[in-house]
């Protein structure tokens, strides 16, 4: 089960918005639906460019690298 939070903060994420920053606590899943939410939006336009940043380098790397 999704929580409410994470519900909303995918609604966010797929409102159309250019450029986009999610912010929240620890626990709240952020890597698992920005990186869902990546695998989405180039799935819907392979010529996209997505760039992932994070204030922790070891896990910006490994999303890099999937």
């Amino acid at each position: 089960e999704i929580a409410e939070v994470q519900r909303e903060m995918a609604a966010f994420m797929s409102s159309g918005e250019e450029r986009l920053c999610v912010m929240a606590a620890r626990g709240f899943s952020k890597t698992y639906l920005v990186s869902l939410y990546a695998c989405w939006r180039w799935l819907r336009n392979p010529h996209l460019k997505i760039k992932v940043m994070s204030k922790r380098i070891g896990r910006k790397s490994k999303l890099n690298k999937r």
